[in-house]
C-alpha cells in the first residue's frame, strides 16, 4: 500500500532494515546476553532514571545499537561495549552530547518507546536515515494542530472524524520527527519546517491500518507475522520536504542558546544544510503490533496485557525506504540478519 504519485516511479528506492527489540526480553534471562553490549557508563545512567520503564528502555536501545554496530565493525559482542558512540551535535558550539548519535562506518538511526526499542540500519553509508516510533494511542500534546501542523497538514488532519484524528495525528508527528532525527535537528527547530505531503485520504488509511487487523472489517488486508511475537501492517509512503528559513533560530533554549550556532554548509555526513535549503525526503509508516504476555509481571500490568500497536516512520532523504522490520530476540538474531548470504559453491 503506498501513496506515492506516479511522478515518484523513477525516484530509487533504498533498503532499511528496522530491528525491534521488545523490552520485556529484559525481564527473563535473555536480558544477559544484551547486557553484555553495555559498558559501565550506559548502565549508571540506567541507573540514575527513576522511571523503571524508561531505564529499561534506555538500556534495551543502547544494546541494540551496539548489536547493529559491531557485525558491521567486525567486532565481537564481547567488545561491542567498548564501540564509541559521538554524540557531539554538530549544529552547535555547546559541547553538550545532545546531538545525533553516530558510530563511524555504520549508518543507523535508534528510537524507543517503554515497550519496544527500534534501530533502523541502511547498508549504504551516503543515505541520511532516520526513523521514530509511537504507540498509536500516544497521547498529542494542547494545541498540537496549531503547533506542530503546517496549513495544509491542519486542513487533512481536521477534515478527518474525530475517531480517525488520533492516529493521524501520531502519524505526521512521528513523519516530522523522523526527519529532524535525519538531519540531526531534532526540536531544535520548529515542527513545521517538514511538511507532510499528504492528504486526508492518505492519513484515513494510515488510521485504518492502526486499527486491530479484522479480516472482515478491512479486506484484503494481511499483517505480515514478524519473529517473536511482533506483526507488521502493509506500508503507506509519503513524501516530505523541510525548509529551514533564513532567520531560523536552531537553539535548543537554555544556558547554550547563545552558543548554539548553525553550520553554513552541509557536512560530509549530509546532516546539516545551509540556511533556507529545501530538502526533500520519503517517508514510509508501518504499524507494529506487539502481542500480549501470556503471564505479564507486575512491573508490565495494563502494558503487556493487551496487543500494543505502535507507529513506525522511516525517513529517507531523496529515496524512497523500503522497509523490512525484524524483531529480535537476542544479538546473534541481529548478526544473523546483518551477515550477507554465505556464497554457494
Amino acid at each position: 500500500i503506498h501513496s506515492i504519485s506516479s511522478g515518484d516511479a523513477d525516484v530509487s528506492r533504498t533498503h532499511i532494515s528496522v530491528f525491534t527489540l521488545p523490552t520485556r526480553t529484559f525481564t527473563g534471562g535473555l536480558r544477559f546476553t544484551w547486557l553484555d553490549y553495555v559498558g559501565e557508563e550506559a548502565r549508571r545512567k540506567a541507573a540514575s532514571i527513576h522511571s523503571p520503564s524508561a531505564s529499561v528502555s534506555y538500556l534495551a536501545t543502547e544494546a541494540l545499537m551496539r548489536a547493529l554496530a559491531a557485525p558491521r565493525l567486525g567486532i565481537s559482542g564481547r567488545s561491542a561495549r567498548t564501540i564509541t558512540v559521538d554524540r557531539s551535535c554538530r549544529l552547535c558550539t555547546s559541547g553538550k552530547p545532545h546531538g545525533k548519535p553516530r558510530i563511524a562506518g555504520v549508518n543507523f538511526n535508534m528510537s524507543q518507546v517503554p515497550s519496544l526499542a527500534a534501530g533502523g540500519f541502511c547498508a549504504q553509508q551516503q543515505v541520511v536515515l532516520g526513523i521514530d516510533l509511537e504507540a498509536v494511542q500516544a497521547s498529542l500534546f494542547p494545541g498540537f494542530a496549531r503547533v506542530a501542523l503546517t496549513v495544509d497538514e491542519r486542513a487533512a488532519y481536521e477534515s478527518l472524524p474525530p475517531g480517525q484524528q488520533q492516529a493521524a495525528g501520531v502519524a505526521i508527528w512521528t513523519a516530522k520527527e523522523a526527519v529532524l532525527k535525519a538531519t540531526g535537528h531534532g526540536l531544535s527547530v520548529s515542527p513545521q519546517t517538514v511538511q507532510i505531503e499528504c492528504d486526508d485520504a492518505t492519513l484515513a488509511m494510515v488510521s485504518a491500518l492502526c486499527e486491530p487487523a479484522n479480516p472482515l472489517d478491512a479486506p484484503g488486508r494481511q499483517d505480515r507475522p514478524c519473529e517473536h511475537e511482533l506483526s507488521v501492517s502493509p506500508r503507506v509512503s509519503v513524501r516530505a520536504t523541510l525548509t529551514l528559513p533564513e532567520d531560523s533560530d536552531t537553539s535548543a533554549g537554555g544556558e547554550d542558546a547563545d552558543k548554539h550556532q548553525t553550520p553554513k554548509t552541509r557536512d560530509i555526513s549530509g546532516e546539516n544544510a545551509r540556511e533556507g535549503d529545501e530538502r526533500s525526503f520519503f517517508i514510509t509508516w508501518s504499524v507494529l503490533t506487539l502481542s500480549p504476555v501470556a503471564h505479564p509481571t507486575a512491573d508490565m500490568a495494563g502494558r503487556a496485557a493487551h496487543p500494543e500497536r505502535f507507529l513506525l516512520a522511516v525517513a529517507t532523504e531523496d529515496t524512497v525506504p523500503v522497509v523490512d522490520v525484524h524483531s529480535v530476540a537476542t544479538p546473534l538474531d541481529v548478526k544473523r540478519l546483518l551477515e550477507p548470504p554465505a556464497a554457494a559453491y
